[in-house]
């Protein structure tokens, strides 16, 4: 997994590089902040702590007492039956009921004290896996970015290398030309 992140971001950078080829090289803190702010990890560890607050709300006020009511009225037109007489009668008739309920928790077991308290530790738990993917993020992108700079060191010492090989090849070239040594000396340095 730590792999493909790695991958992820160089090619991220690589493709962010190409298209502003004008703007200054980011330094680590710049990379670092731009691979939290567009973590999928992070953003998805984001969520799941709302998610988890949320449970934790409601776990907090399901220890309080819950009241609902409820209107309804119909209308019936045509032929029915009179309530009354029971006769059947044609006419419009018209029914309004009215509820009223109230549930209010007196003991279940310890069930609402510790489900606030799984929540608690729930929420706790997602704000640690934020900080620990920040920590992880932070260290994949410190690799690849130190990463980068020993390979542009490497090939700074590579240009350097190639420079003083050609510079003792044409040494060579002037000596064996001179007659001072082998014309096979030439073919280490090729």
């Amino acid at each position: 997994m730590l792999k493909y992140i790695s991958i992820a971001f160089l090619l991220l950078c690589a493709a962010t590089a190409a298209h502003a080829q004008d703007a200054a090289p980011l330094s680590l803190q710049e990379c670092v902040s731009y691979a939290q702010k567009n973590s999928l990890r992070i953003q998805q560890a984001s969520i799941s702590l709302q998610q988890n607050e949320i449970a934790e709300r409601q776990a907090y006020w399901a220890r309080y007492p819950s009241l609902s009511a409820n209107v309804q009225h119909g209308f019936n037109l045509g032929r029915s039956v009179d309530l009354t007489t029971y006769q059947f009668v044609n006419q419009l008739m018209q029914a309004t009921s009215l509820s009223i309920g109230a549930n209010i928790p007196i003991y279940s077991g310890g069930q609402l004290r510790n489900s606030l308290q799984r929540s608690r530790l729930e929420t706790q738990a997602s704000q640690q896996d934020i900080a620990q993917a920040k920590i992880d993020l932070s260290l994949t992108v410190t690799q690849a970015y130190l990463s980068v700079l020993l390979a542009e060191e490497s090939l700074q010492l590579l240009k350097e290398q190639v420079k003083l090989t050609e510079d003792q090849l044409q040494r060579t070239l002037k000596l064996i030309t001179s007659g001072s040594l082998a014309e096979n000396a030439r073919f280490d340095l090729d």
